[in-house]
């Protein structure tokens, strides 16, 4: 769906499940507020961190999880490269050293012993 008919740049996917009517509102809410949008990381620059930046609620009894090391084919790992050098240089992301080794928090469940 083009949010705006002149800028095919600004498009965005919505459900192709909805009901029409909640489609057509859906639709008019996007239009009408279509300049609150970052269509690109840069336009996200200018936003006040308050309002954008989020952190995670992690439980600190939660023990951490190493997950299995993510493999990329080469023209993959280029283009991620490629992508967060772009990032880092703009200032939209930084790089954070830790002191301790982080992981994606999983809860641990413990089986039954019968």
């Amino acid at each position: 769906m083009v949010l705006i008919p002149d800028d095919q740049s600004k498009t965005t996917r919505i459900r192709a499940d909805l009901y029409p009517k909640l489609e057509d509102t859906l639709v008019s809410f996007l239009r009408e507020h279509v300049d609150v949008y970052a269509w690109k990381p840069m336009g996200m620059l200018s936003m006040l961190r308050e309002l954008i930046e989020h952190s995670l609620n992690v439980s600190t009894t939660t023990k951490p999880i190493k997950q299995k090391l993510q493999r990329f084919a080469l023209d993959k790992k280029e283009a991620i490269r490629e992508e967060i050098t772009w990032l880092l240089a703009t200032g939209f992301i930084k790089e954070v050293y830790h002191p301790n080794w982080l992981a994606n928090s999983v809860p641990v469940r413990k089986k039954n012993k019968k």
